[in-house]
């Protein structure tokens, strides 16, 4: 019982400390999986509802004070819209092009991840 509330308890600290780009990346690849299950499985009512909440996730979190956020915005909206529009056609061509779509801008986001500066070690013998 106490590893559950120990685990819990770090997955928490682990989205609060994340950086944006981490967090982005980690719903992207959420909404990512539920659509690649609603290509695999025929009952894919649920798959699509998750890759829709999570959308709906990524639009609450984007900062639409810029152009950048706004146009991103947008690119949710639409994406969820052919996710209304395949849950209404059931045409999977709308869900691969989503799956596409969200490569895409998993992608995008991963180029824009700061590239951390290695620092390597070097070993120094001691002599005496």
């Amino acid at each position: 019982m106490q590893f559950e509330r120990v685990a819990n308890l770090y997955k928490e600290t682990n989205l609060l400390t994340m950086s944006v780009v981490e967090y982005t990346l980690l719903l992207l690849k959420e909404c990512l999986t539920a659509v690649e299950t609603a290509l695999e499985n025929e009952d894919n009512t649920n798959n699509i509802e998750r890759a829709q909440e999570v959308l709906f996730e990524l639009m609450s979190v984007t900062n639409q004070k810029h152009v950048k956020g706004r146009n991103l915005f947008s690119f949710y909206v639409h994406v969820n819209q052919m996710l209304v529009e395949y849950r209404i056609q059931q045409d999977e061509a709308q869900l691969e092009k989503v799956a596409r779509y969200v490569k895409e801008m998993m992608a995008a986001w991963e180029a824009s991840k700061p590239k951390e500066k290695g620092y390597s070690y070097k070993r120094h013998d001691l002599t005496t």
